[in-house]
């Protein structure tokens, strides 16, 4: 009689004190982007050098990205699963198009303090953060390609409030998946505000006034490049016009060793700017970009890409699209003149 009593008094303490389990939330991730180069002007073989900017797709069809995947959060903890591939910027891009691990990632965040490990980008550049489906045009401006660092393996961290975000991080300069396979690293820092939560994309369907501010910097010390970079941007939005503006500056300098080859064989500055201007027309998107690289050893480069972009099936948060098509034109300028102008249709389907 004793004991059961006892249980019975025990039991729904016992019960209220099992912590319930986290709540879990799992989403697929799909991007797929293709493009059809309608008429490229460089269709000599002789005349057709590559240069900054220009990929050299002939008329045809190419896949840009095709991305799967998955992402979600568990309690506090959240995660994010990525495999696809990515086709090269131009002729000076490292990628290959083949298939691997695009983002894998595992993060913790508490009280706006947050930290993040595995393979993501390296905070530096909103034209290089923006996710590549929410690119007006699929393809970024010379500063996130050739001075922005890209995807890496790391660890990084920070605070975020009322707007206000403050990460740094520690990345691996070069290896694999499976580590590093040297002692160089790249470390960041970055310090912005935003206004909401729409200032990591061009399009969207309201039209409030909104404003994302950011900059920092990043030292790559590497085995044979060291490279000190600095950069800020923007992107303000009202009424449906929008403004994104992007501007870096590095410092490339050659180190002194028998391990391996220098990115550069002298001390190299470069300066990029890009900027956008588009409005939200309903589900249309006109928008004009023009980036320009200035490379001490290279030259000048700059380029000009008008479209338009249609958005459709839209979402359940507000303001976002699962499927794009557009039609633009890219003039390049270049110091040496080449006919290597483009004009290009693309296609999106994510989820």
């Amino acid at each position: 009689m004793l004991i059961t009593t006892l249980l019975t008094v025990l039991a729904p303490t016992a019960h209220a004190e099992t912590p319930a389990a986290p709540e879990a939330d799992i989403t697929p991730v799909v991007l797929l982007q293709s493009w059809a180069t309608a008429w490229d002007q460089d269709v000599d073989p002789q005349a057709d050098a590559t240069g900054y900017g220009d990929p050299e797709a002939d008329a045809g069809v190419s896949l840009k990205r095709a991305r799967l995947g998955v992402e979600g959060t568990r309690g506090r903890f959240d995660y994010r699963l990525v495999f696809g591939l990515t086709s090269p910027y131009d002729g000076f891009d490292k990628e290959t198009g083949a298939v691997g691990v695009v983002d894998a990632t595992v993060g913790f965040a508490q009280k706006g303090g947050f930290v993040e490990m595995g393979r993501t980008k390296v905070p530096f550049s909103r034209d290089q953060m923006m996710s590549a489906g929410e690119l007006t045009f699929q393809e970024r401006g010379f500063g996130a390609e050739h001075i922005a660092p890209d995807r890496a393996l790391g660890l990084r961290g920070g605070y975020k409030a009322k707007g206000l975000q403050v990460q740094g991080g520690v990345f691996n300069s070069g290896g694999t998946l499976a580590g590093d396979d040297n002692d160089g690293k790249t470390y960041v820092g970055r310090v912005e505000y935003s206004s909401n939560d729409t200032t990591y994309r061009t399009w969207t369907r309201g039209k409030a006034f909104a404003v994302g501010v950011g900059g920092g910097g990043f030292l790559t010390d590497d085995v044979a490049t060291r490279t000190v970079a600095f950069g800020g941007d923007v992107l303000v939005r009202y009424q449906g016009v929008y403004l994104l503006a992007d501007v870096a500056h590095a410092e490339l300098t050659p180190q002194d060793t028998d391990v391996a080859s220098p990115g550069v064989w002298a001390d190299t500055t470069r300066l990029s700017a890009t900027g956008q201007i588009g409005v939200n027309l309903g589900r249309y998107e006109p928008a004009v970009r023009w980036t320009m690289l200035d490379d001490s050893s290279a030259g000048t480069f700059n380029q000009v890409l008008a479209g338009v972009t249609w958005h459709g099936g839209e979402k359940t948060d507000a303001g976002r699209d699962s499927v794009r098509f557009g039609l633009g034109y890219v003039k390049r300028l270049e110091e040496t003149e080449r006919d290597n102008d483009t004009v290009r249709a693309w296609a999106q389907v994510r989820y």
